[in-house]
C-alpha cells in the first residue's frame, strides 16, 4: 500500500490517546492513526448514505403527495379549521377545558 506523508495538529489529549493504544497493542502510532482516521470516514460515509436515504424518502413522499393531489384534488383545510374553532368554542363553553 502507498501512503501519503502529512502532517496533522491534534490536542495533547488526542495524541496521548493514540499513542497510548499503540503502546497497549504494540503497533506503530501511525498505524493507529491511520486506523482511527479509517473509523471516522467510515462513520461519516454512513452518516452521508443515511442522509441521501432520508432525502430519497421525503422526495418519494412529495412525489406520492403530489400524485394524490393530481387524482383526487385538494382538501379545503378552512373547514378544518372551523371545525376546531368550534369544537374549542364548545369546550370552553361548557367549561371541560380539557
Amino acid at each position: 500500500m502507498v501512503y501519503q506523508r502529512t502532517q496533522i495538529l491534534m490536542t495533547p489529549e488526542q495524541y496521548q490517546t493514540l499513542k497510548e493504544i499503540a503502546k497497549q497493542e504494540r503497533r506503530s502510532f501511525s498505524e493507529v492513526a491511520r486506523q482511527t482516521i479509517a473509523r471516522g470516514l467510515a462513520i461519516c460515509e454512513d452518516t452521508d448514505d443515511i442522509w441521501d436515504r432520508r432525502v430519497k424518502a421525503l422526495e418519494s413522499m412529495r412525489q406520492i403527495r403530489e400524485e394524490g393531489k393530481q387524482r383526487y384534488g385538494t382538501m379545503d383545510l378552512g373547514l378544518v379549521s372551523e371545525m376546531w374553532d368550534e369544537r374549542e368554542a364548545h369546550r370552553e363553553y361548557s367549561g371541560s377545558g380539557e
